[in-house]
């Protein structure tokens, strides 16, 4: 039983973050808000390494994960929340391996 709530946790709020983080990141940069200047701290003022659409995309299956972890939680099905879990593991591990080229 408590295996279940912390995968159901884990599935929703990693996904969650992830998108959150990835769909802001391209609606800054959409929205001509301006970049952070040299006086902030080094990983603040660095250049994005990921072009817009590809900061899309990972947003957006982050967030498709998301919705898809939290319905699976409300319905019980179990096993398809840990699919979304390990989902959200091997897209976190692409998008290391894309943002690294």
């Amino acid at each position: 039983m408590i295996n279940r709530i912390i995968i159901a946790l884990a599935s929703i709020l990693s996904s969650g973050v992830l998108a959150y983080a990835h769909l802001m990141l391209y609606w800054q940069i959409h929205s001509g808000k301006p970049q952070p200047t040299a006086g902030v701290a080094h990983f603040h003022s660095s250049l994005p390494v990921l072009k817009d659409g590809t900061i899309l995309t990972f947003g957006l299956l982050f967030f498709a994960l998301f919705c898809a972890s939290l319905t699976c939680t409300i319905k019980g099905k179990h096993k398809i929340t840990f699919a979304c879990f390990v989902g959200v593991m091997v897209l976190i591990w692409v998008r290391m391996w894309v943002g690294g080229l």
